[in-house]
């Protein structure tokens, strides 16, 4: 039983080193910067595999069906797109230069 649980273990630490590796593998190193389109594509589907987790432990373990998590997820993702907009306007991101 030890060893099977071991060798479970190993191969959730193998698979936990290769998604944080992911992002370096794409890294250009003539222009010094990342693929944006691969980072934002990665991130991306991280996100949507937390979404699918959940949705697994709600509707197949629990029983639960809920349109809870796609509405703080519809929320998280519209407010993602006017939180940096207000920012420029008040000229406090640090992201982007302000005009």
């Amino acid at each position: 039983m030890s060893g099977s649980r071991s060798t479970q273990s190993a191969i959730w630490i193998v698979a936990l080193l290769v998604a944080m590796l992911m992002p370096w593998l794409f890294y250009n190193y003539h222009t010094g910067r990342h693929s944006g389109f691969v980072v934002s594509m990665l991130s991306q589907m991280g996100m949507m595999s937390i979404l699918a987790l959940s949705y697994n432990m709600l509707l197949g373990q629990a029983g639960l069906f809920s349109f809870c998590h796609a509405t703080f997820f519809g929320i998280g993702a519209s407010e993602l797109e006017f939180v940096p907009e207000a920012l420029i306007m008040v000229g406090t991101c640090p992201d982007r230069p302000t005009t």
